[in-house]
């Protein structure tokens, strides 16, 4: 059998958490708009951690996901739409933020893909003044794992 590069991220991520028993959260960046480069930083510091790939966390992680577009965003997503991502065991929240200093730049939309029950869970901005944005979910779930799509379907 086998297994999509994501289901195997998962597989793995659990595979840590439960043998080690460390904290795992696996941020998956999906850009399907053909052009930009999606990028994933820490909010206490900035740090990239990810530019267009996944990101596995070994603890708790408070990042910020956009896509930069000609160098249209910040340093910390600053004019650009954003998944604000919150993921620990003791709990999770993520949210779109398209209001100041974010601006609405390109679609997006986020779900959980692993959480005991919480598949699927998530918002989406597929325009300005949409609906999803500063919208948070939150599930209480151990080892929450996020896909955040840019440009989705």
């Amino acid at each position: 059998m086998q297994l999509s590069l994501p289901t195997a991220a998962v597989a793995l991520a659990v595979f840590a958490s439960t043998v080690v028993g460390q904290e795992t959260h696996l941020i998956n960046l999906v850009n399907q708009c053909g052009y930009g480069t999606p990028v994933l930083v820490l909010a206490n510091n900035g740090t990239v951690v990810s530019t267009g790939s996944s990101f596995l966390s070994k603890g708790p992680i408070h990042g910020i996901a956009y896509l930069q577009v000609s160098d249209d965003c910040g340093p910390g997503g600053q004019n650009c739409t954003i998944v604000d991502t919150l993921l620990a065991n003791s709990g999770s929240s993520v949210g779109i933020r398209v209001s100041n200093p974010f601006a609405f730049n390109v679609p997006v939309g986020f779900s959980y893909y692993y959480g005991e029950g919480h598949d699927g869970y998530g918002s989406f901005c597929l325009a300005a003044g949409c609906d999803g944005a500063g919208v948070f979910v939150n599930v209480t779930a151990p080892g929450a794992t996020m896909r955040i799509t840019f440009c989705p379907e």
